[in-house]
């Protein structure tokens, strides 16, 4: 439903375009993948008016309706001009999943710039093993060490931290269809 006054999650960002990607939308793409045909034509229309939404049209559309996915769908279905996304789905259906599919390319493109930062910091401690500095203990001065072994005593803790991150993207299998077409085979229309 909608939140704040008219403005839904989307709106409230700013953005020109559907959440998640055109597969996840259901433009055509994914829902064949499920047994929902859709023209290739209008597959083609989705992906030529992506990225091209109207905030404000579909700002009011959504004050209209009070509901911030259907006012993101009618206004892609519009801008194309073919009515082919969302088929026996729930609007948590699109959103669950869209969502889920988001975070986990979040923590996917996390993961990878956290394995080239432990990199370069094991390329620094190597490099600097024999550098000696001032330790600290409490954050007064102790005895010393190396620069190199305190770049990889904080690589050690880096990389504990990036297994507890590959956790949930273990633990994190897409939630499926929930809603009004997840019972009946699907159908092309």
């Amino acid at each position: 439903m909608s939140v704040g006054g008219g403005e839904g999650l989307a709106s409230r960002r700013g953005r020109g375009r559907p959440v998640g990607t055109l597969r996840g939308a259901g433009g055509g793409k994914g829902q064949g993948d499920a047994g929902i045909k859709a023209p290739d034509e209008a597959t083609a229309a989705y992906e030529g008016v992506w990225g091209k939404m109207d905030v404000e049209s579909r700002r009011q559309r959504e004050a209209k309706l009070r509901h911030d996915v259907k006012a993101r769908i009618e206004e892609f279905c519009d801008l194309a001009g073919h009515e082919q996304i969302h088929k026996g789905l729930t609007s948590r259906d699109l959103t669950d999943n869209v969502e889920q599919f988001q975070i986990h390319e979040s923590l996917h493109y996390i993961q990878i710039k956290y394995i080239a930062l432990l990199r370069r910091l094991a390329v620094r401690a190597a490099e600097w093993r024999d550098l000696v500095v001032v330790g600290r203990t409490h954050n007064v001065p102790a005895q010393p060490t190396t620069m190199g072994k305190r770049l990889a005593t904080s690589g050690a803790e880096m990389l504990h931290g990036l297994r507890r991150l590959q956790d949930p993207l273990a633990a994190c299998p897409p939630r499926g269809l929930q809603g009004a077409g997840a019972a009946a085979p699907w159908q092309s229309r």
